[in-house]
């Protein structure tokens, strides 16, 4: 499937959740299209998904929406929503900890939250992109049900959220999720659930890494495949070093290594590149020369 095609399937979502009521508010990337889901039955929500098979695209919706995509599915009442919604935001949980009861198949899920290089609320995003920012008076502890003044003002708060979504995708799309397609394809992956995994866990997938189990986190080897010779010897001094003391307080200094206008810094978590401090410029090939 062509990324044209994924994109036919696409719709951005967001959750609203009160004390005795549950907004999902859906829209269609391309079309527009709105689908509102207002204390909803599950069978309501499967059958959203076995007509459309959607891809659903949020702001850190992996750590929340999805949990509450999941309860609504399993056919929780608002009520035990809440209580859901309470053990993630307000007991600091990972969602993935709840014990839900049941079994239910998710969509794919794209969180552009992966995206960012920094930790912003999706309202700080909309900040930055000088968008409009709409927030609802409504009280999330509100002790009854919405009147349907409150109902259609949570439900345009929600939208507007929904929509928020949009321009962000836009601007990554094609520095971060066509990329993506193409180490789904290397990889022989569906490509509508390897977009939404993160850039760290799709390269492992396309190497065909597995996750080994121990008691300490600077117990290493090398892989068969390592090349060794190939590596620069600082970078080969500094894993050998770690390895030899196999102490999680150890500390030496990272090597950096120079690779013309990058610096590449290396650490035990991976390696990170950064452009040198300097003005650099392009000839765009009509005469100008841009900086």
């Amino acid at each position: 499937m062509d990324f044209e095609q994924l994109l036919d399937r696409l719709w951005g979502f967001d959750y609203e959740v009160f004390a005795h009521d549950t907004l999902m508010v859906a829209i269609h990337y391309r079309t527009g299209k709105e689908v509102i889901f207002h204390n909803a039955s599950a069978n309501d929500y499967q059958d959203f998904l076995d007509i459309n098979h959607p891809i659903l695209m949020g702001y850190n919706c992996k750590g929340y929406d999805k949990y509450i995509l999941k309860a609504c599915l399993l056919g929780y009442c608002p009520e035990e929503i809440k209580e859901i919604n309470d053990f993630i935001i307000d007991g600091g949980h990972n969602g993935w900890d709840y014990p839900f009861e049941g079994y239910c198949e998710l969509p794919p899920i794209w969180d552009l939250f992966d995206c960012m290089k920094t930790f912003k609320s999706l309202k700080e995003v909309e900040g930055n992109l000088r968008m409009n920012i709409t927030e609802t008076t409504v009280p999330f502890d509100l002790p009854t049900k919405w009147n349907e003044q409150q109902r259609e003002e949570v439900i345009y708060y929600c939208r507007a959220d929904v929509k928020a979504l949009f321009p962000l995708f836009e601007m990554v799309k094609n520095k971060t999720y066509k990329p993506r397609l193409v180490i789904c394809k290397i990889a022989k992956m569906e490509s509508s659930f390897g977009l939404g995994m993160t850039d760290a866990n799709l390269t492992a997938k396309m190497l065909g890494a597995e996750r080994i189990e121990h008691d300490d986190p600077f117990l290493y080897e090398y892989p068969p495949q390592v090349q060794k010779e190939k590596i620069p010897p600082e970078v080969l001094e500094y894993f050998d070093d770690l390895i030899a003391h196999n102490d999680l307080n150890y500390k030496r200094p990272a090597p950096c290594v120079d690779l013309g206008t990058i610096d590449f810094q290396i650490g035990v978590g991976g390696g990170h590149a950064f452009t040198k401090a300097g003005s650099y410029s392009y000839d765009r090939g009509d005469g100008l020369t841009c900086g």
